[in-house]
């Protein structure tokens, strides 16, 4: 998640974009040459339709963008529950479960809280189609026993969740926990479902292709036919105004492209890392010596302006 709020525009347009610059800037010095040059200017297009076009394509591209960043403020929002929830159902853990074995029951919350840290970098790794047992943060705190249990799931976070229901209903059989607070642990155990859920429903419900494909094929159609527009009032000019105006809605139409996919590890992807480990510095704390937390989340690059 890039956190800086300068982003090198130069960079953008010149690297990133370079193409779709060259494109632009190439059309707009055809337009001006056929009307300049050859005195083609038959060629010369009305400004109506052109800013009937461009209106039209702006709402296209503002609709499709704002579908992209509903994407991304929910994948934000569902990782915001995750973190309460968590923090929640670990307090639950440590407070409710009580009894006369006091060692037995340390050992068994720190088995639960370990294993709900667990589940966070699963369930991060598995957003990011990123193999859940070869992280570093997963093979640290996932014990041999549960490994074997959950390698062969087809869906490991869920898994790892009905391990820790099982220790929360073994609890309940040897009385460390009432009913009562036996279904508020339940309800916990919805919630994070619910959220891990709908995680799954954005991860595997991709904008309809034909949003990407059409938005992109039309804004270099457009932006090909604007100089033609431009060229009868503005001259040479044309050749700087027609490939700002395109490159307008290049931008509207790449930012919703970056943004549409939520759980990426691209610049612009949430930073589920930083997530994760602030879940397991908040839960493990209680149950584990401080050096044994992870640090702290920090940016990272040359700049410090990406939070994984």
């Amino acid at each position: 998640m890039l956190v800086s709020p300068k982003i090198p525009i130069v960079r953008v347009l010149f690297v990133f974009l370079r193409a779709q610059v060259l494109f632009f800037f190439a059309a707009a010095l055809v337009a001006v040459l056929l009307d300049h040059v050859l005195a083609l200017q038959w060629l010369r297009l009305s400004t109506l339709p052109v800013t009937v076009v461009g209106v039209a394509l702006s709402i296209f591209l503002g609709f499709r963008t704002n579908s992209a960043y509903d994407r991304y403020w929910e994948g934000r929002k569902l990782w915001g529950g995750l973190v309460n929830v968590s923090r929640h159902f670990c307090h639950q853990v440590l407070e409710y479960v009580q009894g006369a074995d006091a060692g037995a029951i340390a050992a068994w919350q720190a088995e639960v809280v370990d294993r709900h840290s667990t589940y966070v970098h699963v369930l991060r790794c598995t957003l990011r189609r990123q193999d859940p047992f070869a992280d570093a943060h997963v093979q640290r705190l996932l014990s041999d026993a549960d490994l074997a249990q959950v390698r062969d799931s087809t869906n490991v976070p869920a898994a790892l969740l009905k391990l820790n229901r099982r220790r929360v209903v073994d609890a309940a059989g040897r009385g460390w926990l009432g009913e009562e607070r036996l279904r508020a642990m339940d309800v916990s155990f919805a919630e994070m479902l619910a959220m891990q859920g709908g995680c799954e429903r954005i991860l595997l419900t991709p904008i309809p292709v034909t949003y990407v494909y059409f938005a992109s094929r039309i804004v270099l159609w457009y932006g090909a036919l604007l100089p033609f527009g431009m060229v009868g009032e503005l001259g040479l000019l044309t050749l700087l105004v027609a490939p700002l105006v395109s490159l307008v809605f290049v931008l509207i139409d790449e930012t919703g492209r970056l943004i549409q996919e939520p759980f990426s590890t691209g610049v612009f992807g949430l930073p589920l890392s930083a997530l994760s480990a602030t879940i397991e510095r908040n839960v493990r704390e209680f149950v584990v010596p401080r050096e044994q937390l992870p640090p702290a989340p920090q940016p990272v690059g040359p700049k410090r302006e990406l939070l994984m």
